[in-house]
This record gives C-alpha cells, sequence and structure tokens, in this order.
C-alpha cells in the first residue's frame, strides 16, 4: 500500500516527465504548445488528461449544455472516428453520453486509457507516457482536420 506523500510525488513525477516529454513536439501547425492544457479552440469541447485512482486518462470531451447540440457534436464525432482512429496506434474508447467524473454534469466523451500500467509505479511512466503523447499527437493532426465541422456545429 503506498501511503498519500508517496502517491502525490509519484502523480507530480509523472505529471512533470509528460509535460517535459510532450514539450519536444511541436503540433500540427508546427508550433510549441503545452499539451496538456491543450485547447480545441471551441467553447464546450476539451481534450484533456484525467487522473483517477491510478490511471491517466485522455479524454475529448463535448461538454455543451444543450443536449441536442452535444448529440449532434457526438454523433459527427462517431462519423469521423474511423479517421481518427486511423491516426491513433490503438482506437479510441467511445463511452457516449457520461456524468462527468467531478461536476456531475452530462458529457459526451471518447477517451483512452493505458492499460495494464500505473502512474504509481515509476517503471510504468516510460510507458504511459509514450502511449499518451502519441495520442496527443495524433489527436492534433485529427483536430488540424476536424476543426472547422465542429466550428460549424457549434454555431
Amino acid at each position: 500500500m503506498i501511503n498519500k506523500e508517496e502517491k502525490a510525488r509519484l502523480k507530480a513525477s509523472f505529471l512533470r516527465n509528460l509535460e517535459f516529454e510532450t514539450s519536444l513536439h511541436r503540433n500540427a501547425h508546427r508550433k510549441n504548445l503545452n499539451w496538456l492544457q491543450y485547447r480545441t479552440g471551441l467553447k464546450d469541447i476539451y481534450l484533456r488528461l484525467e487522473i483517477f485512482q491510478d490511471q491517466a486518462t485522455l479524454c475529448f470531451d463535448f461538454q455543451h449544455r444543450n443536449a441536442e447540440i452535444r448529440g449532434l457534436m457526438f454523433e459527427q464525432l462517431s462519423e469521423m472516428q474511423n479517421l481518427l482512429n486511423s491516426m491513433s496506434p490503438q482506437p479510441w474508447d467511445r463511452e457516449g453520453e457520461v456524468p462527468h467524473p467531478v461536476t456531475g454534469l452530462p458529457i459526451a466523451r471518447i477517451s483512452h486509457t493505458p492499460q495494464g500500467l500505473s502512474i504509481y509505479n515509476e517503471a510504468d511512466h516510460p510507458a504511459i507516457i509514450r502511449e499518451l503523447t502519441s495520442f496527443y499527437r495524433a489527436f492534433d493532426k485529427f483536430w488540424f482536420d476536424a476543426k472547422d465541422v465542429f466550428t460549424f456545429l457549434s454555431k
């Protein structure tokens, strides 16, 4: 059993290493960016890293308050998910309409969680970071092509 202080240290170490590793890569526009605070440029559409228990999950969320618009956006993403999956090392998990784990508000989500790896095991950090970095970069390539579609739908 890992105590609270050790968990906090391992989580901070993981995030620091992930931030460093992702900072070595430019986005699809060939610009540097803070991958951990990825900005989609559209209101109510987020790419975020969530850490719960010992898992790090990369989530692509539609949080529009209007259920019809949120559903329409998610339906469009479903039609484009083959493109996203073809750019990613593994398919994204389609969660659909779920309550946000923190706020409880309804969101539509796809996500990826590296399986069989724990952020509380320092030996797993390089593998988790490699996998998440490749998913961040795949998402960015996808978003470079797909953003205009979602811009139109969000109006």
